[in-house]
């Protein structure tokens, strides 16, 4: 059996989260597997629903598993979260890895990830971003459009940046899957409708503006979202918790922040020094961005502060794998993966933080980002609920 897999936030699921599941099926796999990131993303947001409820949604939908990906990559820069996810799909036993991406081309994603991880390329970049102040990913994109236009052009669309993150990344861990991609149809990234689809971001508006967007949800997954609007479970935004993120900020000592992941720097100390000035969350990303510490890498910043994530963290391999929902095959993959022996396998933080290495650190963080995540919430579930919200649908002969 092909199991295929594939790397997800599904803030919230959509269609064409479903199109790309059923994509997948029609290239060959007889199992999908999903690692989607927990209670934050990767633009250092917090995600609109918990991610039990989103886990759901996806296994509801025709994923087989959803396994989570841990907060250390998922708050993290586009290399170490593409690093992470590739890690965790290679332990499930994942034989291919499938993307969405604006070009649909793997070949030239392929030589596009060859170009964008050459070591002189890599050097040439970080010199001129320090040179010039420019943020690494904008420093690599000019010394790449030197080198190759068309590679180049390739890397401006976001989903394709992500694809070459994740052929990189296979490529730097050795792990034998196959990369596939799937071409995006209808709304791209932060666009309005089109046709029957809309982009995440535009359904996350019309969730927070009390709109329906049940129209561009599968079934399943609009019903899910409606029920936990209803239950005030929709969170609001990091701004909902902003006083307990500036109370831990201003705890924290200078060198704390030096230890955070892509902080290293002036990063670190600018964030410190607006943590001891900013009233307000956003005041405080207004004081520490600059041109070239992007707004995403300054929340990613303020929120691996606020969860103690350290950079040696983050930079670590998977300590576990955990499942937060399961669909179709789910407990035969569950199954599969336990006898591997390649990771520990489980469900609640409490067994998995025990399995060693840096197992604790990384359930500890977990807690504390589930824990923050609730606090954006109108009604916030109470401690220790999400436990009895794991999903299993039935098996799938």
């Amino acid at each position: 059996m092909d199991i295929c897999g594939i790397v997800a936030e599904y803030d919230p699921f959509h269609l064409g989260h479903l199109y790309q599941i059923e994509a997948a099926r029609a290239m060959g796999a007889g199992a999908v597997v999903a690692v989607m990131s927990g209670s934050f993303t990767q633009r250092g947001e917090a995600a609109c629903f918990g991610k039990y409820l989103r886990a759901e949604m996806a296994a509801s939908c025709g994923a087989d598993l959803v396994l989570e990906l841990p907060v250390p990559f998922a708050v993290a820069s586009a290399g170490w979260f593409a690093r992470g996810a590739v890690a965790i799909l290679a332990a499930a036993g994942c034989d291919s890895l499938c993307f969405g991406s604006e070009s649909g081309d793997i070949s030239a994603l392929r030589r596009a990830a060859e170009l964008a991880g050459d070591r002189e390329l890599l050097l040439e970049a970080r010199d001129a971003g320090n040179r010039e102040g420019l943020s690494f990913p904008a420093a690599r994109q000019l010394a790449l459009e030197r080198r190759d236009p068309a590679a180049a052009e390739l890397l401006r669309q976001p989903n394709n940046l992500l694809g070459v993150e994740y052929i990189s990344a296979i490529h730097s861990l050795g792990c034998g899957m196959r990369p596939v991609t799937v071409k995006r149809l209808g709304a791209g990234h932060r666009e309005g409708p089109r046709g029957s689809t809309a982009s995440a971001g535009h359904i996350r508006g019309m969730l927070r503006r009390g709109e329906d967007p049940g129209e561009y949800m599968p079934p399943a997954a609009a019903g899910l979202a409606r029920e936990a609007t209803g239950r005030g479970e929709l969170s609001l935004g990091l701004g909902r918790a902003g006083s307990a993120l500036l109370y831990r900020l201003r705890l924290m000592e200078r060198e704390q922040f030096s230890l955070l992941p892509d902080c290293a720097g002036g990063l670190g100390d600018r964030i410190y020094s607006a943590a001891g000035r900013a009233g307000s969350l956003e005041e405080l990303y207004s004081l520490a961005k600059t041109r070239r510490y992007t707004m995403s890498r300054v929340k990613r910043g303020v929120l691996s502060a606020a969860l103690g994530i350290t950079a040696a963290l983050q930079q670590g391999p998977p300590p576990y794998l955990r499942v937060l929902a399961a669909g179709g095959r789910g407990r035969e993959l569950m199954g599969r993966m336990a006898k591997s022996g390649a990771l520990p396998v489980g469900i609640g933080l409490a067994g998995l933080s025990g399995s060693g290495g840096a197992a604790a650190e990384f359930a500890a963080a977990e807690r504390r980002a589930y824990e923050l995540h609730c606090l954006t919430m109108a009604r916030p579930p109470k401690r220790g609920e999400e436990l009895g919200r794991i999903y299993f649908g039935e098996d799938r002969k």
